[in-house]
């Protein structure tokens, strides 16, 4: 229990960690043991759990690319490419997720094995307590991870999707004998640009999906 300080608290600052005479395990002893201690304390305390809180954000992000991919598909058609993007981006979502929760559990775990083995050698303490107690980075509580979403969690960021639909135009279209060259042109863009370059994906997209499938049976 604190003492309102946060010497009982290894989260919160001031935090101090106790002598206990009556504990007789040897796990180190002196100044060295109880610098390495707050090293491994700083590191659990400050730096995991900013990692981790970094980690969870991307993964938050990832899982809110969802609704760009689900439009995709809702809009085209569930393609090959979309297919490949969609997984891409879930395995992402999971990598990072899961990154972030080891980071947040392994800070935990260092600072329970510094402050415990601290407690067993009165050297080791009182170097500990000097160098947590000149350490301006412990003035503050331990940062909070937000918990990275699954893949069922509401999206943070909702996706606002774009029109579909084709603008009216702002004025009249003044020279009907125009279009069917401009129909023509299109026709040419499409025959042309459009078809050879979605040609051109699919391959790298069949490319890429056995690639991958063939990591998956190496």
């Amino acid at each position: 229990m604190s003492d309102g300080n946060g010497r009982n608290d290894p989260n919160q600052p001031g935090y101090q960690a106790p002598y206990d005479p009556s504990d007789t395990r040897d796990v180190g002893s002196g100044k060295d043991f109880g610098a390495d201690l707050y090293d491994l304390y700083t590191a659990g305390r400050v730096a995991f759990p900013e990692k981790a809180a970094l980690f969870s954000g991307w993964a938050s992000s990832a899982h809110d690319f969802a609704q760009r991919t689900q439009f995709l598909a809702d809009s085209v058609g569930r393609e090959r490419s979309v297919l490949v993007v969609e997984s891409i981006r879930e395995q992402l979502h999971f990598a990072l997720r899961d990154t972030s929760i080891t980071m947040r559990d392994i800070g935990a775990a260092l600072v329970q094995v510094a402050t415990d083995f601290a407690q067993t050698d009165e050297a080791a303490s009182a170097e500990f307590n000097r160098l947590a107690a000149a350490d301006p980075l412990l003035s503050a509580p331990t940062p909070q991870v937000p918990v990275p979403p699954g893949s069922d969690a509401p999206y943070s960021t909702p996706y606002a999707a774009p029109s579909l639909e084709a603008p009216e135009p702002e004025t009249p279209w003044p020279f009907g004998w125009l279009e069917g060259q401009v129909d023509d042109a299109v026709d040419g863009v499409r025959s042309g640009v459009i078809d050879p370059l979605q040609d051109g994906l699919g391959e790298v997209v069949d490319a890429m999906e056995g690639s991958m499938d063939q990591e998956k049976t190496s």
